[in-house]
């Protein structure tokens, strides 16, 4: 091979096309806990896409749609068209009872978006539907043999509230299994602070977990995310405790049983191929 003639760097292509980042989340509100890296992206000139799999009936219509209604406020502060974010629908709180429909719903839009990244909440134990929303999304993009990198963000793990505000072993989770921690600007923390008012609806929580940071920025002033390492889900999650045990009506048996529902519903049917992370 010839070196003797450098390479003209000016005749060097690099890809430095706009990125198609999708993001998957739970509920309305989720989509805060990353909000930061969804500007990120938008400011870099990438096309975001934003998909919520449940929305809450159990507290009536009119609170369904403020909670749409405070997500759908929070796109257009970004300015996220319509036409790139999308409510699913699924029922707050039973999710895992729909994996078979949820992945299919899935399997079309990432098929349609053929996104480059994809960011979905951690694998946890802090929501049923959190962890029900990471799984369908790794077995869609199994299924499709999608390329895309999946990224994993903690929306319980990444806090460090005194108090044990949360009875779990999530404070050291970031740190012990090598998450990315990238440090807000004073300009982005307050973003995403500005982010939170839209979402009246939550403002005990969010307050709460504000007030617990003691002003350190402990709560909202660090972004945390990392790519998706391999899971075997008849595993408790890597936090060793499950938060909705505790605080909702439902326990790890149970999501572990939706998705042994959705894996015998595969293997019966013939026109799918799915891809059994369960058992792996």
């Amino acid at each position: 091979m010839n070196n003797d003639n450098p390479v003209d760097s000016k005749n060097v292509n690099f890809d430095v096309r706009p990125k198609k980042a999708l993001f998957v989340v739970a509920h309305q509100d989720d989509e805060v806990f990353i909000v930061s890296r969804i500007r990120k992206h938008l400011t870099e000139s990438d096309q975001v896409f934003v998909l919520w799999t449940a929305v809450s009936y159990q507290k009536g219509e009119e609170f369904k749609e403020t909670r749409l209604r405070e997500s759908k406020m929070l796109m257009e502060k970004l300015k996220i068209p319509k036409s790139r974010f999308c409510f699913l629908m699924y029922s707050d709180g039973s999710t895992h009872q729909h994996i078979g429909d949820i992945v299919a719903d899935l399997t079309v839009k990432i098929r349609t978006i053929d996104p480059d990244l994809i960011y979905i909440p951690a694998y946890e134990g802090g929501h049923i539907d959190h962890d029900t929303a990471h799984y369908c999304t790794v077995e869609a993009v199994h299924q499709l043999g999608s390329l895309a990198e999946i990224y994993e963000f903690p929306e319980y793990s990444g806090y460090a509230t005194p108090l044990g505000l949360l009875p779990l072993r999530m404070r050291r989770y970031p740190k012990t299994l090598g998450t990315e921690c990238r440090t807000l600007s004073d300009e982005e923390y307050n973003f995403v602070l500005d982010c939170w008012k839209i979402f009246k609806s939550q403002h005990f929580p969010l307050n709460l977990l504000i007030k617990l940071s003691a002003g350190k920025r402990l709560t909202f002033g660090v972004e945390y995310t990392r790519r998706l390492p391999k899971y075997n889900y008849q595993e408790l999650p890597p936090t060793e405790k499950i938060a909705y045990e505790r605080y909702l009506d439902s326990s790890y048996e149970d999501f572990k049983l939706g998705i042994q529902n959705y894996l015998n519903q595969a293997r019966g049917s013939k026109t799918t191929q799915q891809a059994n992370l369960f058992e792996k």
